[in-house]
């Protein structure tokens, strides 16, 4: 998911007046965030009802969730620590207080990276969509099933039956045996690892795929009916440390999936 600032950017579905206020939005992004619909009306000389308009092509019901949306958007610029080297973020001498603070940065710079990415409509209808589900699979290989792992076992403790897919490397045979009640969740970085051979499948068979990965025009990225996209800050050489950017800000999306689903069945 785009950031806000990204989606202003794209002017192809705005008029000539509304591209002018969303150049003064951009231009004054601090200003903005602090003003009423009124206020910024008033500065760029249009009505409450354009402003309103302008709101809901960049997908918010109003001007109150777009200066939400644009906050958080400066608090992630304000607090990015650009010095994070994703792919290798400490040295082979570093001291130990060096890596500490190497390594917290990375976890902080990823929360932060994966907050600002999430939309909040997408992932509220993925929780429900996962809620209903009768059951769950999970199609993840490598460290992104060790990481969905956790998720499952967390999900068990409320009563969700979930299970991963690719756990025994039988993930074709589980795909074939899936209805349509039940739910296939994909998670994978790149969008392209062996899993994506079940999502013909799938879609023959009308099951729902729910997938979360960087890979916007992957296998994954174009057959998910729901996605979740973060960005891409890992590479695949030789010199990457570990996935610890992939892997936290998966821990953290399905952290927040489950807590919603956690709040739901409690109530």
């Amino acid at each position: 998911m785009s950031t806000i600032t990204e989606r202003m950017q794209d002017a192809s579905q705005f008029t000539d007046i509304e591209k002018e206020v969303i150049q003064y939005i951009l231009e004054h992004m601090e200003d903005v965030s602090t003003m009423n619909i009124g206020d910024l009306a008033k500065e760029t000389y249009v009505s409450n009802a354009t402003i309103i308009r302008i709101c809901r092509k960049l997908g918010y019901e109003g001007f109150r969730q777009l200066k939400h949306e644009l906050t958080k958007d400066l608090e992630a610029k304000r607090y990015a620590k650009n010095e994070v080297d994703f792919n290798t973020p400490f040295g082979f001498r570093q001291s130990v207080p060096d890596i500490i603070h190497s390594l917290s940065s990375l976890y902080q710079e990823t929360a932060e990276i994966t907050e600002r990415y999430l939309n909040q409509g997408t992932i509220r209808d993925i929780a429900q969509k996962l809620n209903k589900a009768k059951r769950i699979f999970i199609f993840a290989m490598g460290d992104s099933m060790i990481t969905c792992e956790g998720f499952a076992n967390k999900m068990i403790k409320i009563g969700k039956f979930v299970h991963c897919a690719a756990r025994y490397s039988d993930q074709l045979f589980v795909a074939r045996e899936m209805h349509p009640d039940d739910l296939a969740l994909f998670v994978s970085y790149s969008g392209k690892s062996q899993i994506v051979e079940c999502l013909p499948i799938l879609k023959k068979n009308s099951i729902p795929i729910i997938g979360i990965t960087s890979g916007k025009d992957s296998p994954v990225g174009k057959m998910a009916d729901e996605l979740i996209l973060i960005p891409d800050k890992e590479n695949s050489t030789f010199d990457k440390v570990s996935t610890f950017y992939s892997q936290v800000s998966f821990s953290l999306i399905l952290d927040i999936l489950y807590s919603i689903l956690y709040a739901l069945n409690k109530k």
